[in-house]
């Protein structure tokens, strides 16, 4: 059996997720906490038949949007070959941390991945979500943003759009703000951390 690598910095822990079948006989849980972000990774090895497509990821693109929950949206999709030539799909989406029942400030991205290494495919789930004094990284580029069109008439024109489909309006769409051009300036905002996680899997293995 292969092994999946994953960056030092996420702590193999021994949390337990019943609801969502973990721990299995091949399951890891990991974790980390800062000031910033939380993010739980939950990795294990998976059947082909609940894989994810590695060949068209229109196909997921298309199931977010045919059932899209009101507080979610769309980051971005991808698939490929790694650099050690193994495949892999991958999705990102936000959702606000907030309810009706329970409004809480703040954003999480959801991860998913799976990686086909040797006879094995491995499936990994992941949270990474906001910590401490939320929503800078959106205040900065709307800020900028405005900056940029000061005479919009309603001043959220352009702000947030679906990334494959601009006509598409359901659900909460990603904003400008979280375009993977501003990771560098927000090191540590949770969706910068996702995507870093990302590249490291992409790299590694």
């Amino acid at each position: 059996m292969s092994k999946l690598l994953i960056p030092n910095e996420y702590q193999l822990i021994n949390e337990v997720f019943p609801e969502m079948g973990f721990p299995t006989k091949d399951g890891e849980t990991y974790g980390i906490r800062t000031e910033e972000f939380d993010a739980i990774i939950l990795k294990c090895i998976v059947p082909e038949q609940v894989a994810m497509n590695f060949d068209n990821p229109q196909v997921i693109i298309d199931n977010w949007h045919n059932d899209m929950p009101d507080n979610y949206g769309i980051i971005e999709v991808n698939n490929g070959l790694t650099k050690n030539g193994n495949k892999y799909v991958y999705f990102i989406m936000k959702h606000s941390l907030g309810t009706e029942d329970n409004p809480v400030f703040g954003n999480g991205y959801l991860m998913n991945i799976n990686i086909k290494l040797g006879n094995d495919i491995y499936f990994i789930n992941s949270s990474f979500t906001e910590r401490g004094i939320t929503g800078a990284r959106d205040n900065t580029i709307y800020m900028m943003f405005l900056q940029k069109y000061p005479d919009l008439e309603d001043p959220y024109d352009g702000w947030a759009s679906d990334p494959y489909d601009s006509t598409y309006k359901e659900g909460f769409l990603m904003n400008l703000s979280e375009d993977e051009i501003y990771d560098d300036l927000f090191p540590n905002h949770p969706l910068s951390k996702a995507r870093e996680f990302v590249e490291f899997i992409l790299d590694n293995n």
